[in-house]
């Protein structure tokens, strides 16, 4: 049964019946958790909709926070239950459930199931939780792991997303941007849990980058992503991409439009003026980290004006160099 919070005695404390209520249906620590959340984010008590089935019509009702005790590893399609979520809520409103992890899908075999579509129970990383809610209009306000379950916190900020879904397979299909901005799609070996993609902006915000340029804590690589990539092995999809035209063997590294935000304007403008490559020229550079990848992309262009041929067969040669030596690294 759906209950308008106004009906209960709200209390933070812990003592009161929202509080009891909640222990009731989720125990103590996820009891803490909603609380801690409903403080934090000030919602006034009028508001609130705690229920078990989120599928719901609110008849034109404002609703600033709806907790939804249901348990959305039950579901067959959870994008399709988080976009009816999404459709009943107005824009900025929160919302709060929790989904089964496949903590327990370790291994070979775990990663196989997760990677074929046939979690145990519908069980899903974070990584793959938080990103299937962007995907569905939502940002990630809080989430946090609690027994077998994340928990998430989430304010809706459009509408949900129509359209192919997503791949979730050993391949990963990722929009980039190509020559003079054009979208284009690049095959990769997979190295992160389904819909981490969607997820690259709250990750950077949140943890910043590493000294090697990438994210820190990256919890969305797969546990065999930093020796696959370590040899290069995620990039042979590409293959295909070379083939086809949409990128040439020496450029500039295909970047999604979170990853152009952090270059300089005037190296994002210089980009679209050229294909991407396979073999970006930081590897014949043997620079690394935000700074270096600017560095290697500025020297790259000032070289350019040299000759394209001239410049990317030079290039080319010092990449093979620096990987066959295995001087080159991650970049």
């Amino acid at each position: 049964m759906d209950l308008l919070l106004k009906d209960i005695a709200v209390s933070y404390s812990g003592t009161g019946n929202l509080s009891n209520k909640l222990i009731l249906n989720t125990g103590s620590a996820t009891a803490g958790f909603i609380a801690g959340a409903i403080e934090e984010l000030n919602i006034p008590e009028n508001s609130f909709l705690l229920t078990n089935n989120a599928e719901l019509r609110l008849d034109g009702k404002q609703t600033g926070l709806l907790i939804d005790l249901n348990n959305l590893s039950l579901k067959e399609n959870v994008n399709s239950y988080l976009r009816s979520v999404n459709k009943s809520l107005e824009i900025s409103s929160f919302y709060i459930g929790h989904i089964l992890t496949n903590s327990v899908n370790k291994g070979f075999s775990g990663i196989k199931n997760l990677l074929s579509g046939q979690q145990k129970k519908h069980c899903y990383s974070v990584a793959e939780t938080l990103g299937r809610l962007v995907y569905c209009g939502f940002e990630i306000v809080n989430y946090q792991l609690i027994e077998d379950a994340v928990w998430f916190v989430v304010r809706k900020t459009k509408e949900p997303v129509h359209g192919p879904e997503p791949t979730t397979g050993w391949i990963a299909k990722m929009k980039r941007t190509g020559k003079n901005g054009t979208p284009i799609n690049i095959y990769k070996l997979r190295t992160m849990y389904p819909y981490s993609e969607y997820i690259q902006e709250y990750i950077v915000k949140n943890n910043g980058y590493s000294e090697t340029g990438k994210p820190n804590n990256d919890f969305r690589l797969l546990p065999y992503a930093k020796i696959i990539r370590k040899l290069y092995i995620d990039e042979i999809p590409q293959l295909f991409n070379l083939c086809r035209g949409d990128i040439n063997i020496i450029g500039f590294r295909p970047l999604s439009q979170v990853g152009l935000q952090y270059l300089p304007l005037d190296i994002q403008e210089e980009r679209k003026k050229y294909k991407p490559g396979l073999i970006p020229p930081q590897i014949a550079l043997r620079l690394t980290g935000v700074e270096g990848v600017v560095k290697a992309e500025r020297t790259y262009l000032a070289d350019l004006k040299n000759g394209t041929l001239k410049t990317n067969f030079k290039y080319f040669f010092k990449a093979v160099f620096n990987l066959i030596t295995m001087r080159a690294k991650g970049a």
